[in-house]
């Protein structure tokens, strides 16, 4: 409507008589110069430090010729997202065994797990475990195998299961734009957003992010975003660590006093479908506290 009105304007300025048929080209010249400049626009405002990040804001030629993930990130590290609906009334059976037995699966499996939390505010009744596969799918195999074929594993998985009411799992890459994961001492609490994206949507989804994500870095807020690529797909995981929910309010109201951030919201939120956020609590077990 904005670009309608201003080529009005224009053309009664200028005193021009124009067909339908000219004027409908006219809109459509403004609309893809607009567009343009927005891209160009978006392009300067990242740094341009090598890597994926040169071929996420590259031309159409190199997005074509290259998977998606190669795009998003220059790792070949999997993150997995467990997710396990535990049956109420063995709730704290469970929480105490995942207490007791992760720590030493920890050591016993070849993958690494970053982050074990319950679910305070969303989904009840839910855990998350969060585990790392260094060398990608390579590693998950192993560990996989090790949990059928090990004993002593195998019992307490065992174990786990028959106070589960349902689970799924996810396994993702991260976005490269947002770093390594790194350790967290204890007091915090973590959000989980969850974004259900529209076929076709992820590389416009990280050009966006690439320039946001640096809104959102006062209160040390990024724990690491992840797209999926065995699972739900075209579904996204950032993941947001924060003191309490009133230090969360005042980082989430503090980007939106940054110039840009909008931008950001503005172009994203027409790629969802459907999005989730649940508050979680990380377990005594938990790399990320």
């Amino acid at each position: 409507m904005a670009a309608t009105a201003l080529l009005t304007r224009n053309i009664l300025r200028n005193g021009l008589s124009l067909t339908l048929t000219q004027t409908n080209r006219a809109l459509a010249s403004y609309s893809t110069t607009t567009k343009k400049n927005a891209n160009e626009s978006l392009r300067e405002k990242v740094p341009a430090n090598g890597g994926f990040l040169n071929l996420l804001f590259g031309g159409k030629k190199g997005k074509r010729e290259l998977p998606h993930s190669k795009l998003l990130t220059d790792s070949h590290r999997i993150y997995e997202l467990q997710f396990h609906i535990v049956q109420p009334q063995h709730f704290n059976e469970y929480v105490k065994l995942c207490e007791t037995a992760l720590p030493e699966v920890n050591e016993l499996i070849p993958s690494k797990l970053l982050g074990s939390w319950t679910t305070q505010i969303g989904q009840q009744d839910q855990v998350v475990h969060m585990f790392m596969h260094e060398n990608g799918y390579e590693t998950y195999e192993k560990t996989y195998r090790h949990g059928r074929n090990d004993p002593g594993l195998s019992k307490v998985l065992q174990a786990m299961d028959k106070l589960l009411a349902k689970r799924y799992n996810h396994l993702c890459q991260e976005f490269g734009f947002w770093g390594d994961v790194k350790p967290r001492s204890g007091g915090n609490i973590y959000e989980l957003r969850t974004y259900h994206l529209k076929p076709g949507s992820l590389l416009e989804w990280a050009q966006h992010w690439a320039k946001g994500i640096n809104y959102r870095k006062d209160y040390n807020e990024p724990v690491c975003g992840l797209f999926t690529q065995i699972g739900e797909l075209y579904t996204v995981h950032h993941i947001w660590s924060y003191k309490d929910l009133p230090t969360r309010s005042e980082a989430r109201e503090s980007a939106w006093g940054q110039p840009g951030w909008d931008e950001c919201v503005m172009h994203t939120v027409p790629l969802i479908r459907h999005m989730d956020s649940d508050i979680l609590t990380p377990m005594s077990c938990s790399l990320l506290k």
